[in-house]
């Protein structure tokens, strides 16, 4: 008996909620105002590719070499690093040869900023025309245009400017005959697009393996960031008029997540937001509400 207890719990947990037990409540309530991400005051892009002279290399985990773009140091304790693979005589494809973008946590102390995770390295700016970046156990001066996030006393953009994971979500699709309405746990597009195209929708699930979404970014200086558990991060920019949303991403996007959408977000609930984004796809129009809670 225990043992199909145990069964029929896990299976509660991998099965779709019902559309109706992930909505917000009928009765809105005013938006939350959030204090800063806990390192909003020493958020920082350093870019090395708006100035001139050569751009700093490091070689990854995987044995590839890469030119650094620019290093954004979020409100939350997350860089943003935007890499171009460095292209040899051996050469690359040219779809290997584009802009990829790569996220992990930090830590700063003393203005040196310890990047953990995929990009592992010791950035220090200096002053807002160089930086230091140690890396590879190699340390490397570069010029660099470095820019302090501009602060706002904008209560919603507050709000958002922070690090979110996604607790569930919402897909809506129509037209052509389809008309789909379901909630998931958290946002993995390929568990979404299999229910699709079970119920009519033409969508290819097999090109969103990858695509889990683990974290939502959005900073003080307009950037915003999709991360995947197993896919390259999507990259962007997005702009905030009171709960008005829209996004434009040139970085990314696939058959559920478009390169632009737009749409609103509010924030019920200290560290919760409400993300929804519309837009359409293959001849559908089509919608996703994010249920969000403020990461650690």
């Amino acid at each position: 008996m225990k043992r199909i207890l145990f069964i029929l719990a896990a299976a509660a947990m991998i099965l779709p909620l019902s559309s109706s037990s992930c909505k917000k409540q009928d009765n809105p309530t005013e938006d939350v105002v959030m204090e800063p991400a806990k390192t909003a005051d020493v958020a920082k892009v350093v870019s090395f590719e708006l100035v001139s002279g050569a751009t700093p290399r490091y070689l990854s985990k995987e044995g590839k070499e890469y030119d650094v773009l620019s290093i954004e140091f979020t409100e939350d304790s997350r860089y943003i690093l935007r890499r171009r693979p460095v292209i040899t005589a051996s050469s690359v494809t040219k779809a290997e040869s584009g802009v990829e973008v790569v996220t992990g946590k930090f830590t700063e102390s003393g203005g040196k900023y310890t990047c953990q995770g995929a990009f592992e390295a010791t950035v220090e700016p200096k002053g807002s025309d160089s930086a230091v970046i140690s890396v590879n156990g190699k340390t490397q001066t570069a010029s660099a245009k470095v820019t302090s996030t501009p602060q706002t006393t904008n209560s919603n953009k507050t709000n958002a400017d922070r690090t979110w994971k996604v607790d569930n979500s919402i897909i809506k699709i129509s037209g052509s005959g389809v008309n789909i309405d379901m909630g998931f746990k958290g946002c993995d597009l390929y568990q979404i697009a299999q229910y699709a195209k079970e119920n009519g929708a033409s969508v290819d699930p097999s090109k969103l393996t990858g695509y889990s979404i683990t974290e939502i970014m959005f900073t003080g200086n307009n950037t915003m960031t999709i991360s995947f558990a197993g896919q390259p991060s999507f990259y962007g920019e997005y702009t905030l008029s009171g709960n008005n949303i829209n996004y434009r991403l040139t970085v990314g996007s696939n058959e559920l997540l478009q390169t632009s959408a737009n749409g609103t977000i509010s924030f019920p609930a200290q560290g919760k937001a409400t993300l929804i984004l519309n837009s359409s796809l293959k001849g559908y129009s089509g919608s996703i509400e994010f249920a969000l809670s403020q990461a650690n």
